[in-house]
Parts: C-alpha cells; structure tokens; sequence
C-alpha cells in the first residue's frame, strides 16, 4: 500500500516537472520553426522548415535555406514565413514585414515599400530594408509623383512633388468574399519622403479625394 503511494506521489512529481520545464522553455527563449516561401527554395526541402521565430518574436532564416534563395540584382527577395504574411529579405538577412499587395510583397515605389509593425500600423522601409519612416499611421498608400501647377512672375511653371498618402483613424473592412477591403473613417494627409506633412484633407475627404488640387 505504501509502495502504491509513493509511486503515485513520484508519477505525479514527474509529470509536474515535465509541464514546468516544457512551460520555462516557452517562456525563456525556446524557438519553434516554422516554413517559408522565397525564390529559390520552391522545390527545396528545407521550404518546410527554414525559419525560426524566437520568444521575443525575432526571425531568421536557416543557413542552409538562406543559401538557396534567389535574390535580384538589388540583392533583395520577397516571400512569405509561415501563416505571418508577407516579407522582404535583404542578402545581410535583414528581414522586414511588410503590406501583402497582389498575393505578394508590397512593391517599392519610388523607393520606398509599406512594411507593418506588430500593431499593424503602416511605415515605409527603403531597398537596404531600414525604416525611413516609422510605423504611426494606420493605413498608407505607395509614394508616387505629381505635378503641381504654379504662376509666377507671369509663367506657367509645373514642379514634381513627391507624396504618400497616410490615414490616421481609418480602419480597413473586409467584404462577404474576403477577397477585396474598403477603408472607411479617419483623416487622410499628404506626406513627403522625409515624413513630412504637406496638406491635411479634412475629415469628410476619402483617399480618392485627397490631392494637392482639393479643397
């Protein structure tokens, strides 16, 4: 009888330790890997498991699989880790998360591609993969390039500006299909490539109309 109870005290005693050592691994830096997707690794077995993603959130890429992608002339790829979404990832293995645009990585327009920070707020990242522009907006749009028309001194002369619009306070719905988004509220402003503020639209204006030449 005695013998009973202690083995059951022992059983106990180690299927307590068991759960505690598998919960401080989890906490304290255990790493779980996790597959990706880049050029190069389409038909690779390491596709599967490529990546780890550390307890504080930090990613790499295994050397055996970073090896193998395809990066472009810009020494840059782009891919998806896991179910996290879409990054790019420099030859340095810099990594960056970034918008998922067209069931891929946000373009670089100009220069400059959306990435996402861990409270999916929108800031934008240039080709070495640095942040230029941190992550403060809710949503934003790609940079692109207008032309604003000036009279001065009796000409009629264009100057090229170059501009992002970002949205404070918008939030992005889903249709039924799950397929296509809309933006609805907030307040939208124009944005140089220095983050600086060069028109505020008022709050009645969507995106479509917000431009040098509204009101």
């Amino acid at each position: 009888m005695r013998n009973k109870f202690f083995w059951r005290i022992s059983s106990l005693l180690i299927v307590t330790l068991i759960f505690l050592a598998f919960s401080f691994s989890k906490a304290f830096g255990a790493e779980s890997q996790i597959s990706c997707r880049f050029p190069g690794l389409e038909d690779s077995k390491f596709s599967d498991d490529c990546a780890k993603i550390s307890s504080d959130g930090s990613i790499t890429i295994k050397e055996s699989a970073f090896k193998l992608i395809a990066f472009d002339h810009e020494h840059l790829a782009s891919g998806s880790i896991g179910q996290m979404g879409c990054f790019w990832i420099n030859k340095k293995a810099r990594i960056r998360k970034v918008f998922c645009f067209d069931n891929g990585a946000d373009y670089f327009s100009d220069g400059f591609a959306r990435f996402i920070n861990e409270k999916n707020q929108f800031g934008f990242i240039n080709k070495e993969l640095n942040i230029v522009i941190p992550a403060i907006y809710d949503f934003a749009l790609p940079f692109e390039r207008a032309f604003e028309r000036a009279f001065e001194r009796a000409f009629d002369t264009a100057f090229e500006k170059t501009y992002a619009k970002v949205c404070m306070g918008c939030k992005i719905e889903h249709t039924k299909d799950s397929e296509h988004s809309t933006l609805s509220g907030g307040s939208w402003s124009l944005i140089d490539k220095s983050n600086k503020v060069l028109k505020v639209c008022p709050k009645d204006k969507s995106y479509l109309d917000c431009s040098f030449s509204s009101k």
